[in-house]
């Protein structure tokens, strides 16, 4: 599978997730000033924001952690950020950063395997979707410049068919 196929898995789920309130999805955003996310989405009214990053490989895997935005989380985006990965690209999830979720993508099923999904920080109490930790003007910018793109509705209909996650079955020895 390739990086861009699993992006389109990724905006697939997204979408999935709460197709009512979704007012922008993204797969591959090219926000010029920060990061790139392989997909991004953005539900109302809540204003909640995730972000989605595909590794097909423990190399690429590895070198995302020297990215500016993983170094200092602050300049990221997305209030809920989750790796989406192949089998075996992750080998633990000591390696998944705080708060982050780590899914594995499950080709045969075409499902989404829940490896870990953290509980937020109690400092975060329980509206840490709303946290400081992001670059939420680079949100809002990379949303201005989806809302006056006219592409988006077209592609919005490539994610019709949902992906469901499952969790992991516990590894037997």
């Amino acid at each position: 599978m390739t990086h861009r196929e699993l992006c389109v898995v990724a905006c697939r789920w997204l979408a999935g997730i709460n197709r009512k309130h979704l007012v922008a999805l993204f797969r591959e955003s090219h926000y010029l000033l920060g990061e790139q996310a392989d997909a991004f989405a953005v539900w109302s009214p809540s204003g909640v924001t995730h972000m989605v990053e595909c590794k097909v490989s423990r190399s690429d895997f590895l070198a995302d952690k020297h990215k500016p935005w993983r170094e200092n989380p602050e300049h990221g985006l997305g209030a809920i950020r989750t790796y989406l990965t192949l089998p075996g690209v992750i080998r633990d999830k000591s390696e998944v950063p705080d708060c982050w979720n780590w899914y594995e993508y499950d080709e045969e099923s075409d499902s989404l395997v829940i490896r870990s999904v953290p509980d937020p920080p109690e400092w975060m109490g329980q509206s840490h979707f709303f946290d400081n930790k992001r670059n939420s003007s680079g949100e809002w910018d990379l949303f201005w410049l989806f809302q006056r793109s006219k592409w988006w509705k077209r592609d919005l209909d490539l994610y019709t068919k949902p992906v469901y996650c499952r969790f992991a079955k516990e590894d037997k020895e």
